[in-house]
């Protein structure tokens, strides 16, 4: 499933035309079904929060727009090399670490053990 008919599917569900749904999210109904058939991306995450107000998502369906949103976005703000959407557990220890609002200190002592178990195990990955 791609952000789209996702989409599609969540504004159907809360018996949503496509017009009166682009109002409510303050945008032209040229550009929803533009996202929904996959020849725009995503939107912004301002707007990506209105949307789950507006189709009243719960939790795990917040996520899971959110996530495929991503997969629209050729800029992310994480590099290419590090495959976040094949790997839900990284997305979520993420998302848990946004929550609590993790320190640096925090970070960096998760860093630390993970690398003392890449030396234990006699990894020659470069050291961050």
């Amino acid at each position: 499933m791609n952000f789209g008919v996702y989409l599609r599917e969540k504004r159907i569900e809360r018996n949503l035309t496509l017009r009166k749904f682009a109002t409510l999210i303050d945008k032209t109904p040229s550009t929803i079904s533009g996202i929904e058939n996959g020849d725009k991306t995503a939107p912004s995450d301002e707007v990506l929060k209105s949307i789950c107000t507006v189709l009243q998502l719960n939790s795990e369906e917040g996520k899971l727009l959110y996530d495929l949103a991503l997969e629209t976005k050729t800029n992310n703000t994480i590099p290419a090399d590090i495959t976040i959407n094949k790997s839900n557990t990284v997305r979520i220890a993420l998302r848990v670490a946004k929550n609590l609002d993790a320190t640096d200190e925090e970070w960096e002592d998760f860093m630390r053990r993970l690398q003392e178990k890449m030396d234990a195990g006699g990894c020659n990955y470069e050291r961050v």
